[in-house]
């Protein structure tokens, strides 16, 4: 019988799967060893911010539509390595290489942000489950709701 914290991993797998995302990225900070939850949500938000407006552009951006994408914190092996884990795609082929492109650029903007990959997705990459490694327990917060759109 599963557990009910399996099947929250198995429901964040079955929506990251669900996605099609194009991309899967990774943000690490300097800090992350001396960074809380909250600076590595108001980081992750200035970054995704910066990055629809300049991928999407400043007016569709005011109108709520936003690139999809799942942004989940991570703390590492250690559980006190912050940092930033994400899904993401854009609606058109150009976008998915504006997102690229523009990522590169606006990441070293993020206060204390040292490292930045992105690696393509094809649909049988079995990475959708990755993020979900570190709920250990229902209460387990890894998501950051006010980046995924």
């Amino acid at each position: 019988m599963k557990t009910e914290v399996e099947e929250l991993k198995r429901a964040y797998t079955q929506w990251n799967s669900d996605g099609d995302f194009a991309f899967f990225g990774t943000i690490k900070f300097i800090d992350g060893w001396s960074i809380n939850n909250y600076i590595v949500r108001k980081r992750a938000c200035y970054f995704f911010n910066m990055l629809d407006r300049k991928v999407l552009g400043q007016k569709t951006v005011r109108q709520g539509i936003r690139l999809r994408r799942m942004v989940y914190i991570e703390k590492g092996k250690s559980r006190e390595n912050r940092h930033i884990h994400f899904y993401t795609k854009g609606i058109t082929a150009e976008q998915n290489k504006e997102i690229i492109k523009q990522a590169h650029k606006l990441f070293g903007k993020v206060t204390n942000a040292y490292d930045l990959q992105i690696v393509g997705l094809s649909k049988h990459e079995r990475i959708a489950g990755y993020c979900s490694k570190e709920i250990d327990t229902l209460e387990t917060e890894v998501l950051i709701l006010d980046c995924t759109h």
